[in-house]
C-alpha cells in the first residue's frame, strides 16, 4: 500500500490578493507544560518558495476538518 495522497492546500491572504502555497502540513504532539501554536514558515531547499503550516494536535485535533483560517481585524474603539 502506498502513502495516502494529501490534498493540496494554500493560505489566501485576503485583502492583499496573495496566496501562499503549502508544501507541508506538520502536526506536533502537544506535551505538558508546552504551548499550543499554529504558525507558517517559508521553506528552503527542495520545497523552496512553498510554505509549511505547523500546529499542535491540541490546537487542531483533526487537520482534515480545518477548512480555513480567518484573521478578524477589530477596530480599536471596539476593544475599549
Amino acid at each position: 500500500m502506498g502513502k495516502k495522497k494529501q490534498p493540496k492546500r494554500s493560505v489566501h491572504l485576503k485583502g492583499l490578493d496573495k496566496t501562499l502555497e503549502l508544501g507541508k502540513v506538520t502536526e506536533i504532539q502537544f506535551r505538558e507544560n508546552s504551548h499550543e501554536f499554529i504558525y507558517l514558515e517559508k521553506m528552503k531547499g527542495e520545497h523552496g518558495g512553498k510554505w509549511r503550516l505547523t500546529y499542535t494536535d491540541k490546537t487542531v485535533p483533526d487537520i482534515e476538518l480545518l477548512e480555513s483560517i480567518e484573521i478578524v481585524r477589530h477596530e480599536q474603539d471596539e476593544l475599549e
